[in-house]
């Protein structure tokens, strides 16, 4: 017989007890969809996940070690769209890792929620890095996701970012324009540099300080283009790398192995009908991010 030992005691939610309020959702995903019965469970680096297995009746059933800020809320749901907040240290879709992922733990939420046999259908248009958290925008139908996919590809997506970082920037606003490399290099880095370069695309991202100590930035960034790792890149070459991101040049790693960049907003047009909608996790209030400051608002840049 498996062994079950490592995950007695994982505490267990229940979905019916989640708050709907006219199709809104604002509930964590970390709920058991079926009891502790199965392998052993692996326990992954990243803070409080449990890996996933698969129950007998073949749903997707997740384990955390706490209800805790690790797991992601949803911010909307209706019957073409799901908005959630992806926690730094969940990957958006699956890697040789094999750690749990957004799109699996939404998927089973969905399932358990409306009882559905068989698969659940759910469209990644857009991502989020592992160490990144924030918004997340996922297509609950092949319409809604081919619609979302042509807007980003069109660049009419607003995504805003908040960041920490080291230092400051060189104004208070502004507009950093960089050329940056299409592929990473064998440190896993993108390469920026202020000239271009033989298979470099030129990025360009608004950013405003929102406050500041002699130690540290937090920032208000709109990326104008859709790069590889383009802000942590850019903010990197502008001499403010965002905290504790060894990759671009943080002095100190973060304890939970994230980085200080958060996916604040995002803004777009409803898949059906057109209408604009707009999707905001609120930033973090832990170590780097501050307690408290002002409200984000405004557009960032010049």
């Amino acid at each position: 017989m498996a062994d079950t030992s490592s995950v007695q005691g994982i505490m267990r939610g229940t979905i019916d007890s989640y708050a709907d309020d006219g199709g809104a959702v604002a509930a964590p995903l970390g709920a058991l969809l079926h009891p502790v019965s199965m392998p052993a469970c692996r326990i992954r680096p990243w803070p409080r996940l449990v890996t996933y297995a698969l129950c007998p009746a073949d749903r997707l059933c997740y384990l955390w070690r706490t209800m805790s800020a690790s797991e992601p809320t949803i911010l909307h749901e209706d019957n073409h769209l799901l908005a959630v907040v992806k926690p730094a240290g969940l990957l958006v879709q699956g890697d040789r890792s094999g750690d749990p992922t957004l799109l699996e733990v939404c998927k089973a939420y969905l399932k358990a929620k409306y009882d559905k046999q068989g698969n659940v259908y759910l469209g990644l248009v857009h991502r989020l890095d592992r160490p990144v958290s924030g918004v997340v925008l996922l297509a609950r139908t092949s319409k809604a996701a081919s619609r979302l996919s042509a807007q980003f590809r069109a660049r009419s997506v607003r995504k805003t970012y908040l960041a920490v970082v080291e230092g400051a920037p060189p104004a208070l606003r502004g507009t950093l324009a960089h050329h940056l490399a299409d592929r990473a290099d064998a440190q896993g880095r993108t390469r920026c540099a202020d000239a271009l370069f033989t298979g470099s695309r030129e990025g360009r991202l608004d950013y405003r300080v929102l406050s500041a100590d002699p130690r540290r930035s937090v920032l208000l960034v709109e990326p104008a283009t859709g790069r590889r790792h383009q802000t942590p890149a850019q903010l990197a070459a502008a001499g403010c790398p965002v905290a504790g991101d060894l990759k671009y040049g943080a002095p100190v790693g973060l304890p939970d192995r994230s980085i200080a960049l958060h996916a604040w907003r995002l803004q777009c047009a409803h898949p059906v009908g057109g209408a604009p909608v707009s999707f905001e996790a609120p930033p973090p209030r832990h170590e780097p991010w501050p307690k408290t400051w002002p409200e984000p608002s405004g557009d960032p840049g010049p």
